[in-house]
């Protein structure tokens, strides 16, 4: 998969700190929850307006891909190195 970075979901707390700070946070914080879905780009639209319809915010992130790796881009489309990730077997 890959995600865009500058379109990923924040907490307007979140929206304050330097990009770095922020990207680890959001990527591996672990206190905040957002449903994901993968809609084909085709009915994207359609899955969009019917999810506002419904009262909720679906927000496009990234894309699937070939391979098995999650890459975060910013908004040149250049990988980013994330320092951390969210690990949900990892004891305390």
């Amino acid at each position: 998969a890959e995600l865009r970075a500058a379109d990923l979901p924040a907490a307007p707390g979140l929206k304050a700190l330097p990009g770095p700070e922020r990207l680890d946070l959001l990527l591996g914080g672990g206190e905040d929850y957002e449903l994901l879905a993968a809609v084909p780009p085709f009915r994207l639209r359609r899955a969009v307006r019917a999810a506002l319809r419904a009262g909720v915010a679906l927000t496009p992130v990234g894309r699937l891909t070939r391979g098995r790796a999650v890459r975060v881009l910013d908004a040149g489309g250049r990988p980013l190195r994330p320092r951390r990730g969210w690990d949900h077997l990892r004891a305390g």
